[in-house]
């Protein structure tokens, strides 16, 4: 194909038509960033003049990408948002990204403008490794000389700490890595962009990357599906899969002793035993998988050896399973390789043994119902599952309650039960107090997870002050220590003290908090000083009374029988 021509499929120009597409260009940025992110800009960066515009919505980037279009600029959106106010002269870095909306990736194919080898050779070779995941794209952009697909997000992930941009970091790398190892699999290579300062082209806009032959970056496709981030888990290469393997043990996929024999046998009695026994199996073995999420004949391998892992066989039958799979299917090369099998293997017995801890799971079981015993054993579980060792769940009766996990790396404190049943800030925490990043898990299996960990819980108390009614106690006892309570209601009233009426104590809400406030250096809101003092059992209520003939009525808190 000489310089000035196009692949088969490309939407080429038609010679002055490059204009720019205002309604594609809605459509996308509707699509992806329709919800609005609070304190957020959207960013816009424009080549070969390397300018970068920071737009405060979907008008501001439409009007950026009219007139860099009109000029003959190549205009990108970029993945990351930058925070409001953000004024450095240029487009913000992976460390300044204050979130994003969907996870991406960018699928070349071949063409003159690329000099890299080895690239998808079309635009449908490019769609497969889109497709290959078995994940639908939110909207698949075509970008004049390749693929790009979104997968957008049910809500913005905005970023309140750097442990969780580095989470948002780690589940794109794992999601592009996942889609270069598809691509592997069909002998193509794939760029890695997952950085979160990335920038993509922007659809009814112009890739001007040959001069001499333009084309429309435009929308290829487009579906209803959106993700939450743990959605992916399932479906990405384990980081961890390398570590570990069956029961406790753990060691590293190159040191996995397996003997590569073109001619391995496969061991008879248990391969029949489990063609018969096990529908998964032989519906793999048979290529009959209709639930298999990856039907490539890597995901036939790894499925095969999953299913015998869990029938406990050993690594070298596993080896002779997979290289007899793929002589049936006469593709036995990628088999004869050692460090396929030891990889294959390795991922296929770590899934196996965490398949059977979560089985041996205890159904729920309320925690004091637990013998000692009992809770260790399913917290070691949960250790081995999870990649990193808990010793030890301690239950606070505080309000709300709080946990306290116990490592060897240190104590790790829970501020409430959403930290634990949240998959992404229990990693969190994990991540951040040990330097282990968790391993993901399906919300369901997650579920069950945090079931045997609050399950495990040994209670201990904080006192009575940790709770919402101990703590309101405590400040009005001191309030009405440090200030007279008033049996004349019309001088209460004026002096906003302490007062009896109907033969009980009442406090004006913001005169309890300015004392707290100016005492104890105690700042809360009405809602929030409500909450407390009807949890110690105080009513909010109005007084009425006549003040020099005219009547007015005054807020207060009456407290509750037994206070002065």
């Amino acid at each position: 194909m000489s310089q000035g021509e196009h692949t088969a499929g490309e939407p080429a120009c038609q010679a002055g038509s490059c204009a720019f597409d205002e309604s594609t260009a809605r459509a996308f940025l509707t699509r992806l960033f329709g919800l609005k992110a609070e304190g957020t800009l959207l960013q816009v960066f424009t080549l070969p003049d390397a300018c970068t515009y920071q737009c405060e919505g979907i008008d501001d980037v439409v009007k950026v990408a009219r007139e860099a279009t009109e000029r003959r600029l190549n205009v990108y959106v970029a993945v990351g948002l930058a925070p409001k106010g953000f004024k450095s002269g240029g487009r913000c870095s992976s460390q300044q990204v204050a979130g994003i909306y969907a996870v991406w990736c960018d699928v070349d194919h071949a063409h003159p403008v690329h000099q890299k080898t080895g690239l998808p050779p079309d635009q449908a070779s490019a769609l497969q490794v889109i497709d290959s995941l078995g994940l639908e794209p939110s909207v698949v952009v075509h970008s004049g000389h390749g693929l790009q697909a979104w997968y957008r997000f049910n809500e913005p992930w905005l970023f309140e700490t750097d442990d969780e941009r580095r989470e948002a970091a780690n589940l794109v790398e794992r999601f592009q890595k996942t889609l270069a190892a598809r691509a592997d699999d069909k002998g193509y290579v794939i760029d890695s962009t997952f950085d979160l300062a990335r920038v993509m082209r922007l659809p009814g806009t112009v890739n001007w990357k040959h001069k001499a032959n333009p084309v429309p970056v435009t929308i290829l496709r487009t579906s209803d599906v959106n993700y939450n981030p743990e959605d992916f888990e399932a479906y990405l290469i384990d980081e961890a899969a390398d570590a570990q393997v069956s029961g406790a043990a753990v060691q590293d996929w190159k040191g996995l002793d397996v003997e590569v024999n073109p001619d391995a046998k496969l061991p008879s009695p248990k391969f029949e035993a489990l063609l018969e026994n096990d529908g998964d199996f032989a519906n793999t073995w048979f290529h009959r998988r209709r639930d298999l999420k990856d039907t490539s004949l890597s995901g036939y391998d790894l499925a095969l050896a999953t299913r015998a892992a869990q029938a406990l066989w050993s690594a070298q039958e596993l080896a002779d399973l997979i290289i007899a799979h793929r002589r049936k299917y006469k593709d036995l090369e990628k088999a004869l390789r050692l460090d396929y099998l030891q990889r294959t293997i390795t991922t296929a017995m770590g899934t196996a043994s965490r398949t059977r801890l979560l089985r041996e799971l205890e159904e729920p079981v309320a925690s004091e119902e637990q013998s000692c015993e009992s809770k260790q054993d399913n917290l070691k579980k949960v250790s081995i599952l999870i990649g990193a060792p808990v010793a030890r769940i301690v239950l606070y009766d505080s309000d709300p309650p709080s946990y306290r996990l116990g490592t060897p790396h240190g104590d790790i404190y829970l501020e409430c039960v959403d930290d634990i049943l949240s998959h992404r800030r229990f990693k969190s925490a994990i991540a951040a107090a040990t330097g282990i990043v968790i391993q993901g898990f399906e919300s369901k299996t997650w579920d069950k997870i945090a079931q045997t960990l609050l399950n495990a819980c040994e209670k201990d108390t904080l006192g009575d002050e940790a709770t919402d009614a101990g703590a309101a106690r405590a400040w009005v006892c001191s309030y009405l220590e440090d200030n007279s309570v008033a049996n004349d209601l019309e001088a209460a009233l004026k002096s906003g003290c302490p007062f009896v009426h109907g033969g009980r104590t009442h406090v004006f809400g913001s005169e309890l908090r300015r004392f707290l406030a100016q005492k104890f250096d105690i700042r809360m809101t009405p809602r929030e000083m409500g909450k407390k003092l009807k949890a110690m059992g105080a009513s909010y209520t109005h007084i009425t009374v006549n003040d020099e003939g005219k009547l007015t009525s005054r807020s207060a808190w009456m407290l509750p029988n037994g206070y002065p």
